[in-house]
């Protein structure tokens, strides 16, 4: 049979051989590799890494540049693009001194304006006149210290007013005295007085951030004697209870004088209180004052302010003692205000009672120096020499120890008379010390000097008499200070 060979045949035997093809190529041939496509889209951002370790701050210093015997300002450390703060933000008064004068008058000192950046080698820029300032545009180079940040070593100078002489009433001590309380707060002051005597009244100093010194310029010394009152205080600094900035130096050719007769007088010639100090200074002195009040004090009286006698002479007083130096308490009010006298030159002579209302007159004591308590420090150096008594007190709220050691200067080569008295039982706080035997006891081992001693100054120093406060009586101490103060006493035979 004759075979027919159809479209459709043929088109299977093509597809066959079509396919047969492709497995060919497919396994025994390769071409060369095409381009590489285009890059996808990025994908999503990783989670953030550690934060790093803070880099060191830079750290800057801030000097603040005084001239010679102006007063010194430590530096400040301040972080990069923070601010340093004022000086008297800190309490720092920045003072000048003002030249001696040579004309009656009262001076104000140097009125500091601000600080300025340092140009150059200068300590400090001076303007005659406040008017100046303003006129010169000297206010354009103030550094401002509370909005400037910053921002590397700086030295600054201080911008000031010179000091003047100031215009005021008739020119006398008390007309000084009225201006400074009226009008001269956050400055120092000069007052200089001729020979001729002063008489003011009572003088008070209570205006705050003040530093007074009064110096006689005449041939002679200046007398100023309290006038027109039969009971006072020649200068009264600051107020009880109240705390004033202040204080009053009282220099060469100055002699305060009281009421030296009388017994109506029952005040210090000179009183500070806290916050407040009284200096002396060689050359000056304090004279002809009674103080009847039973405790009071004839010179000056020292009620948690401070007393520095750095030189001058105190001489004739009567009362309790010269100087008394206490203090106070206020225990509502959580303040503590301790009275301080630090005597490094000068001198105190012929202390006495009164003999008109002490009842230590018949004691064989003939007169005390110094009466400091527990709420007090008494200091002694240089060649200074006094006769001190020293109380053991009843401790209280306002009393919180019974006694202060003295401290003494490793520099002092003086004399030191010691009295003890006590008013309490040292195991008993509420029996009455009534016998000497008891009051050995009390003060038996008790350390009276603070500080480390030379064996020549134990030697300078004299045991007086034990006083017992309920009656007055006296007997003499015999015994022994240690280079560690404490007091050994062997008679009176210190009770068991």
């Amino acid at each position: 049979m004759k075979s027919v060979i159809t479209l459709k045949s043929i088109l299977r035997i093509l597809g066959i051989i079509a396919c047969a093809a492709v497995i060919i190529t497919m396994t025994a041939c390769s071409g060369t590799e095409g381009p590489m496509g285009p890059a996808g889209p990025a994908g999503a951002d990783g989670a953030p890494g550690p934060q790093g370790p803070i880099g060191p701050a830079n750290v800057y210093t801030v000097t603040f540049a005084t001239p010679a015997g102006a007063t010194q300002v430590p530096s400040q450390k301040v972080l990069e693009t923070q601010f340093a703060y004022d000086p008297s933000y800190i309490g720092i008064e920045v003072r000048k001194p003002i030249p001696t004068p040579t004309a009656k008058g009262l001076y104000a000192g140097a009125w500091l304006i601000g600080w300025k950046k340092q140009s150059g080698s200068e300590t400090e820029k001076v303007y005659n006149k406040y008017e100046d300032f303003y006129t010169s545009n000297g206010w354009k180079e103030l550094f401002n210290l509370s909005y400037t940040p910053i921002t590397g070593n700086i030295t600054l100078v201080p911008v000031w007013v010179k000091e003047t002489k100031v215009e005021y009433g008739s020119n006398t001590l008390a007309d000084a005295i009225s201006w400074i309380n009226y009008y001269g707060g956050n400055n120092n002051y000069v007052i200089a007085l001729d020979a001729t005597a002063q008489t003011p009244g009572e003088l008070e100093l209570k205006q705050d951030n003040v530093d007074l010194k009064i110096i006689g310029i005449g041939a002679t010394a200046t007398t100023i004697t309290l006038t027109g009152v039969t009971d006072g205080s020649l200068f009264t600094l600051g107020e009880e209870r109240e705390t004033y900035n202040v204080s009053l130096t009282i220099g060469d050719k100055i002699e305060l004088k009281g009421i030296a007769t009388g017994t109506d007088q029952q005040s210090p010639l000179v009183q500070i209180y806290q916050g407040t100090t009284f200096t002396m200074l060689t050359g000056s002195k304090i004279s002809s004052n009674v103080n009847t009040q039973v405790g009071g004090a004839g010179a000056v009286y020292v009620n948690g302010g401070i007393f520095i006698m750095e030189g001058g002479t105190i001489d004739g007083i009567k009362g309790t003692a010269t100087v008394i130096v206490s203090g106070y308490i206020d225990p509502g009010m959580d303040e503590r205000f301790f009275g301080s006298f630090d005597m490094k030159g000068g001198t105190i002579s012929n202390s006495a009672f009164d003999t008109a209302t002490s009842a230590l007159i018949t004691t064989g004591i003939t007169g005390l120096d110094v009466f400091a308590d527990g709420r007090s420090s008494f200091t002694l150096s240089g060649n200074t020499s006094v006769i001190a008594l020293m109380p053991y007190s009843k401790v209280s709220d306002d009393q919180p120890v019974p006694y202060s050691p003295i401290s003494i200067n490793s520099s002092w080569s003086g004399a030191l008379t010691l009295h003890l008295m006590g008013v309490m039982d040292g195991d008993d706080p509420d029996a009455s010390v009534d016998t000497f035997p008891k009051l050995a006891k009390v003060w038996n081992g008790k350390t009276i000097v603070d500080t480390v001693l030379t064996t020549a100054q134990t030697a300078k120093i004299t045991l007086g008499k034990l006083l017992l406060a309920t009656d007055f009586s006296t007997t003499a101490i015999t015994g022994s200070v240690s280079a560690a103060g404490v007091l050994t006493i062997t008679a009176p035979t210190p009770a068991p």
